[in-house]
């Protein structure tokens, strides 16, 4: 599946900024979303995406867990399609969905 790059401008507080709306699959983030992009602990960067064929999956991930439209179960089962459409390896993939289930409950509650 061939995913459109979002065109994002980065910010000196670390985070990023959506300068056109983005879509992927049934999901719509609006230009000027403010996101942290794949928050990956440091302990885990050896496994990241160097690529960044993870990023379009994260803006949606983002945003879901911003906007709360569906439960944190969907939009992480989202999340992990969303990477393996891009092409992350499924095994990869399952490992970041894995980390978000254990560590997104927090961000949720935000």
């Amino acid at each position: 599946m061939l995913i459109e790059r979002p065109k994002l401008q980065w910010r000196e507080d670390g985070t990023w900024r959506l300068l056109e709306a983005y879509t992927l699959g049934e999901i719509t983030v609006p230009p000027d979303f403010v996101l942290d992009g794949a928050s990956v602990p440091k302990i885990f960067c050896w496994y990241a995406d160097e690529e960044g064929a993870a990023l379009p999956a994260a803006i949606i991930h983002d945003y879901e867990y911003s906007v709360k439209e569906a439960s944190r179960r969907e939009a992480d089962a989202r999340f992990y399609r969303n990477l393996v459409g891009a092409g992350i390896r499924r095994s990869k993939a399952w490992v970041m969905w894995a980390a978000v289930r254990a560590g997104g409950r927090a961000a949720w509650r935000a």
